[in-house]
């Protein structure tokens, strides 16, 4: 992670990002008028396109086209200049070459505009003796106190408010869902909206290079909105810590997950981050000891983050840290058991009773143990064995595991048991599994997701998915009950302050240490100093 004034290695990175009033970031985000400067008539040309997703997505604001070559673009009044648009703007897009952007930027703080969306690489040969093209940019809205989306980024999407603001858009459905999306690969960006797994999002950022506002603006923004009840984070480097960290805070603090995909790890992966955007994207030790500190789940592929967000974005949470699981098959029970050990999953030890309770239902010759393979001569009762599992106090969600193949009988029975759970645990998150990613039948997990039961695609990504589920609940409950805990006795506080003032570290043997804590209040075994054999063997017997 760069720190302060270490990002001077970042060549033009450096010190760009300044942070955002939130007001310019809404008008930025979810402008009531926009400006598309360089919209045009010319068949595909970026003009073109980026005027008509703005205008032709259902977005409800005022649309400017701006072109002195032309009275009209797409049956809209078309204007010579920013100046000549006859409305206040809280937005401007610039559909137009590098050349042409700085004096468009200078243009839009004149009148007014407080956002601006730059396409453009803003690149220009090395060697100049004047401030780099994008600095020059960066001060003109930051003078302005405009948010800017940029440079070098494919735009965003504000499903809110059926906004399209991209050359590129990827076909989409209507409506908005729960999560927020920011990126720093484009390509990853546009991949991700396009999904066919009915991941929805409310707004979605490809960010580029952040040269004025950054990633902590659009989290802060995204914490803002009652929608969002997750955000994703697709993550090169972060320009501003303090501000990155303190928005990571205060998600923490809202109860709202942060899923990360830290690109760069590798050596050569920090090769490539350079040349892709001249960042400088740190230590991953360092980024890791953030994420950790702010409850933050790291994951390690694109279908892991799919698999995570869609988990994450469930309405219900665990209610212990460890999982039941319902399977129909005797080899995956084993392949589930593997890779939920190389995931760190727990499953629930079961009590007697509901053991007793699956023993009364399973055929001869199946272990009534978890996972449970249900599986037997013919008999499908797979329902009533995921209902004994969810009445154990102990099991924390419950995981119905089939592969969902289309066609056969057992996919529409598999999706009845587990909609008859869903509604029979409303205590507790009632997930499906498909093992194999690519049998999924995906009109069957579209329904079951149109009932807010999350489907999750491939056993090593949803047992990571399960882990990261479990390990932020379980970190969000430790952390409000350290929030609860008693300050510190201020007369203990009075005490150690001069003891160590006195005697500094040397202060703090073993002993003392131990006393210090059960000064503070922490809980600490029983000890005795000794000097011989004997005393120990007496203090021994005295202390059992």
């Amino acid at each position: 992670m760069a720190h302060g004034k270490s990002m001077a290695k970042g060549g033009e990175d450096s010190g760009a990002v300044r942070s955002n009033s939130s007001v310019a970031v809404r008008a930025l985000l979810r402008p009531r008028a926009i400006a598309v400067v360089g919209a045009s008539e010319t068949e595909y040309a970026f003009g073109q396109r980026l005027l008509n997703s703005i205008a032709n997505g259902g977005y409800k604001g005022a649309v400017y086209p701006v072109n002195p070559k032309y009275k009209t673009v797409a049956g809209l009044t078309c204007y010579p200049s920013l100046k000549d648009v006859p409305a206040p703007l809280d937005c401007v897009a610039f559909a137009v070459s590098e050349q042409r952007v700085e004096a468009g930027l200078r243009e839009a703080a004149e009148v007014g505009a407080r956002g601006a969306v730059v396409f453009s690489r803003g690149y220009e040969p090395p060697g100049t003796e004047r401030p780099s093209v994008n600095d020059r940019w960066s001060a003109f809205a930051r003078e302005a106190g405009m948010a800017m989306l940029g440079d070098n980024c494919m735009g965003f999407m504000n499903f809110v408010d059926s906004l399209k603001v991209s050359g590129n858009p990827p076909a989409v459905p209507p409506g908005y869902g729960r999560v927020g999306f920011l990126s720093h690969s484009g390509s990853t960006w546009s991949g991700l909206l396009g999904n066919q797994r009915q991941l929805t999002f409310n707004y979605a950022l490809s960010v580029g290079r952040e040269r004025v506002s950054g990633m902590a603006d659009f989290i802060e923004f995204l914490l803002d909105q009652e929608e969002t009840r997750v955000i994703g984070l697709v993550l090169e480097m972060v320009r501003e810590p303090e501000r990155f960290m303190a928005a990571l805070a205060r998600a923490q603090a809202q109860g709202v997950p942060v899923v990360a995909l830290k690109l760069g790890r590798s050596e050569k992966g920090q090769h490539f981050a350079l040349s892709h955007s001249g960042a400088v994207v740190g230590s991953d030790v360092a980024y890791q000891a953030v994420f950790d500190s702010h409850n933050v789940s790291c994951v390690y592929s694109l279908d892991e983050f799919t698999d995570t967000l869609e988990l994450m974005s469930c309405d219900r949470k665990p209610t212990r840290p460890a999982i039941g699981v319902g399977t129909d098959s005797g080899g995956e029970r084993q392949l589930i058991s593997d890779i939920a050990s190389d995931a760190g999953v727990p499953f629930t030890e079961l009590s007697a009773a509901t053991v007793k309770r699956l023993e009364d239902v399973l055929d001869p010759g199946l272990e009534a143990a978890n996972p449970v393979d249900y599986w037997g001569d013919g008999r499908l009762y797979w329902e009533e064995c995921l209902k004994i599992l969810a009445d154990d106090e102990g099991v924390g969600m419950v995981v119905m595991a089939t592969n969902m193949v289309a066609g056969r009988r057992i996919l529409k029975i598999a999706s009845e048991n587990i909609q008859n759970l869903h509604a029979y645990c409303p205590g507790k998150p009632a997930v499906m599994m498909g093992n194999l990613h690519s049998t999924i039948d995906r009109e069957e997990a579209a329904l079951l997701r149109s009932k807010g039961i999350p489907v999750l695609m491939g056993t090593r990504t949803a047992m990571s998915a399960i882990r990261h589920f479990l390990d932020y609940h379980r970190r969000q409950g430790a952390a409000a009950v350290a929030a609860a805990a008693p300050a510190a006795p201020i007369q203990a506080v009075a005490i150690w302050r001069a003891k160590l003032a006195g005697a500094g570290p040397k202060a703090l043997d073993a002993t003392s240490a131990m006393q210090m804590l059960a000064d503070f209040g922490v809980p600490v075994i029983a000890s005795r100093v000794v000097e011989t054999a004997k005393q120990a063997s007496d203090a021994a017997i005295a202390m059992g």
